[in-house]
């Protein structure tokens, strides 16, 4: 009778075993919930009741594992942020290379571009001839070095995409600098009335500076 009692007994914990695996493996499905989380705890309580050591520190790493993976997962979605950027750029040689007709394709690229990137906000784009300005919010995640990167690739092999000669070049480095978003409608209009400023001569030393990037 014990030898079949026994028996039974680790059968059963195979099997709890093996349900507790096919929770695991579709817990993804359930991240805005920790019903199933719970569920999980609810089978790991259970195998706390048994006297195999080998099955209760199984059961515990993996529960441990997976409450941290479903724990950073619900938080990093949940994540509130307020990163508002202004960024700026120079064409190669700081030539007046960005034309009206290539301006206008030009910003519509880069907003349709910088919008492939989820929780991107665009607040606005603007320039004058020899470089360009972005009012800008982003998520917490995103690295504002390659980002910025991709999009000036990005953008010079758009513009001279079939072209026999190069229509656009940017200038190595970039300028960035956060604003609070108290002062969002400040630099949207500052942005968006560069010709107007560069004209007149009133323009913000910090969101006109560029640093070049090594080499």
């Amino acid at each position: 009778m014990n030898g079949v009692a026994i028996s039974n007994t680790k059968l059963g914990h195979y099997r709890r075993f093996e349900y507790i695996e096919s929770l695991s493996n579709n817990l993804d499905y359930y991240s805005n919930s920790f019903s199933l989380l719970k569920e999980f705890s609810n089978n790991v309580s259970h195998v706390a009741l048994s006297r195999s050591r080998w099955l209760k520190q199984i059961y515990c790493e993996r529960f441990n594992a997976l409450f941290k993976h479903h724990r950073l997962k619900i938080m990093s979605r949940r994540a509130y942020s307020e990163i508002n950027l202004h960024i700026t750029w120079h064409t190669k040689g700081n030539l007046p290379l960005i034309k009206a007709d290539i301006e206008v394709k030009l910003y519509e690229f880069l907003r349709k571009k910088m919008l492939e990137t989820p929780e991107v906000f665009v607040h606005a784009i603007g320039g004058i001839e020899n470089h360009i300005h972005i009012a800008v919010s982003v998520p917490p995640q995103i690295q504002p070095a390659e980002w910025i990167g991709q999009l000036k690739g990005a953008s010079a092999y758009f513009i001279n995409h079939g072209s026999n000669h190069k229509l656009l070049e940017w200038q190595n480095g970039y300028g960035i600098a956060s604003f609070g978003t108290k002062d969002t409608k400040w630099v949207v209009r500052y942005v968006q009335n560069q010709k107007e400023h560069h004209k007149t001569g009133k323009i913000f030393k910090r969101l006109e500076s560029v640093e070049k990037e090594d080499g």
